[in-house]
């Protein structure tokens, strides 16, 4: 891809999520591919949820999909070990 088009894309991209989030389009509750959410403040929030469950003596099953490998720098081994039993 070339230096323009993907400056063009980003642009067009900014702009249609920053209309997006002005017209109120996106629940609370959504965080992926959204500007200021890190997937790392997601996986805590996760975290907390599955341990208050488990804590509750409730089941909970996890599925961490991830189209494209968005999140290469997230640690996936430190998720599945912070949420074993």
């Amino acid at each position: 891809m070339s230096c323009t088009l993907k400056t063009l894309l980003v642009t067009v991209s900014r702009r249609i999520n920053v209309a997006a989030e002005k017209a109120k389009l996106f629940h609370e509750t959504q965080a992926g591919f959204r500007l200021k959410e890190e997937a790392v403040t997601q996986a805590a929030c996760m975290v907390d949820v599955i341990q208050r469950r488990r804590l509750a003596g409730r089941k909970t099953y996890v599925v961490f999909v991830d189209l494209r490998k968005a999140f290469q720098s997230f640690n996936l081994t430190k998720l599945r070990r912070s949420t074993r039993d």
